[in-house]
């Protein structure tokens, strides 16, 4: 996704299915969040977080406490 500010206004009718934003405007941008204030509607690009970040965030017990040293033996059943 470009990070670069758009200088482009465009002007344009909302219709009974709702309002057709350019693909230009929205160059490399996959899902949009809308949000609407008072009278200002904003249209913010979303970024997907890499599921990588998730890892460790939902930790469970085992009872076992040398886990991180003899993950190996746990896991695969090894000596």
């Amino acid at each position: 996704m470009d990070t670069q500010p758009i200088s482009k206004e465009i002007k344009s009718t909302i219709t009974e299915q709702g309002l057709l934003i350019s693909k230009e405007l929205l160059a490399g941008v996959e899902k949009v969040e809308v949000r609407r204030k008072g009278t200002v509607i904003t249209i913010i690009p979303v970024q997907e977080v890499d599921p990588i970040f998730k890892l460790g965030t939902k930790p469970v017990t085992t009872g076992i406490t040398d886990g991180s040293m003899k993950h190996d033996k746990y896991i695969y059943s090894q000596s």
